[in-house]
């Protein structure tokens, strides 16, 4: 378990971030959530290989 003052330099970090304006901070969620899921399609295709086509390629990203 980490002490409070390793927690320091992220503490900092999470002061910053509440600084912004709440339409920034939702923002920068969703901007979070874009790069999840880029990086799920990523996992996925990075997984299978290669595909015969584009069309290959989505259906399997949408069917999961």
């Amino acid at each position: 378990m980490r002490r409070w003052w390793q927690l320091a330099p992220a503490w900092e970090e999470v002061i910053r971030f509440f600084a912004f304006s709440p339409a920034v901070r939702k923002i920068l969620y969703t901007t979070n959530a874009i790069e999840s899921l880029h990086s799920q399609f990523r996992k996925v295709i990075r997984n299978k290989g290669h595909f015969p086509s584009d069309e290959a390629a989505t259906q399997l990203t949408t069917w999961r």
